[in-house]
């Protein structure tokens, strides 16, 4: 790993006092501050300090999982000596999407009949034995569409399920009118 200096003169810790000689280091988003540059991989990343800064929830790339981020194109965050810190490439790859991202999906197109029953019943507020009951199917059938439906919509728990069949209902709504 080479070191991609900013200046001659070392980078300032948040708290640390400051001296003329000194540049500020470079701002990036509120509440980051750029500390260094390194070269990973062959890639540039850029080392930030983001004492301060909320992370938000992305999904991973693939829909794998969710985790937490402080900025664009992280590669990972630590903690040292009391701050955190964030190694990020200099120009981010999309392999993450923001969760709270606009997507749209035409549900009546990815989800079967059968699937889109489910949904509905979900909607209403029905457990998973009372969808069984009412659709004449086990309880292990349901699970099984409830799992095929959340990987075509993408969502991880009946919550987002709903938030997205509520989502595509209005939208079709506002188009018929």
């Amino acid at each position: 790993m080479a070191a991609i200096p900013l200046d001659d003169a070392p980078c300032p810790v948040a708290g640390a006092p400051r001296h003329d000689s000194q540049p500020a280091p470079a701002p990036c988003v509120a509440g980051t501050r750029e500390i260094g540059k390194v070269e990973l991989a062959g890639r540039a990343c850029r080392l930030l300090l983001v004492d301060g800064v909320i992370p938000r929830h992305c999904e991973t790339a693939g829909n794998r999982g969710v985790r937490l981020i402080y900025a664009e194109g992280e590669i990972v965050h630590f903690e040292f000596e009391g701050h955190r810190y964030v190694l990020a490439e200099e120009v981010p790859r999309q392999v993450e999407t923001d969760i709270h991202a606009d997507k749209t999906v035409d549900i009546t197109r990815v989800l079967s009949g059968r699937e889109l029953q489910v949904v509905q019943l979900v909607s209403m507020g029905f457990l998973t034995k009372q969808v069984a009951d009412r659709l004449q199917i086990s309880e292990f059938t349901v699970r099984s569409y409830l799992k095929t439906i959340y990987a075509k919509l993408g969502v991880r728990s009946r919550a987002a399920l709903v938030f997205c069949y509520m989502k595509a209902f209005s939208e079709a709504h506002k188009a018929e009118g």
